[in-house]
């Protein structure tokens, strides 16, 4: 079973990918033809980023025993909260203007969970776990 595998929109699925190859993805990010990333781990979780360059949204789950998890939207404790939205090729997002991002964000994140599993610490969490139909496990 491979340590980690990047699931990209219209691309090919790379199993054990290096970094070079990742952030490569990242960076050709079209709203219209390669519009989502995932970088998952089997047994732990994943990252995943959708948007635009300038205007994307980046999500964290992370597995737990039992098949529970917790999912989180990532933004910026210190912006503005205000609902907002943005245009993604799976459609219209909601999120807070707080959590639009962008892309040398999303490559942070991608990055600290590629090298060890965690996201930088200067992103806030948003848990968006119950609006799956599925209960947060402590």
């Amino acid at each position: 079973m491979p340590n980690l595998v990047l699931e990209q929109h219209n691309h090919e699925t790379l199993h054990d990918p290096s970094w070079s190859a990742v952030e490569s993805a990242l960076r050709s990010i079209d709203p219209k033809h390669r519009g989502f990333f995932n970088l998952s781990r089997p047994s732990a979780g994943y990252v995943q980023a959708a948007g635009a360059r300038l205007r994307m949204i980046c999500e964290w789950r992370e597995l737990r025993e039992g098949g529970a998890f917790r999912h989180f939207v990532l933004g910026y404790p210190d912006r503005d909260r205000k609902p907002s939205s943005i245009n993604t090729c799976v459609g219209i997002i909601q999120l807070q203007q707080n959590e639009i991002l962008s892309l040398n964000d999303a490559v942070a994140a991608f990055r600290s969970f590629y090298e060890n599993g965690t996201l930088p610490e200067r992103f806030s969490l948003r848990d968006v776990t119950a609006s799956f139909g599925h209960p947060a496990a402590g």
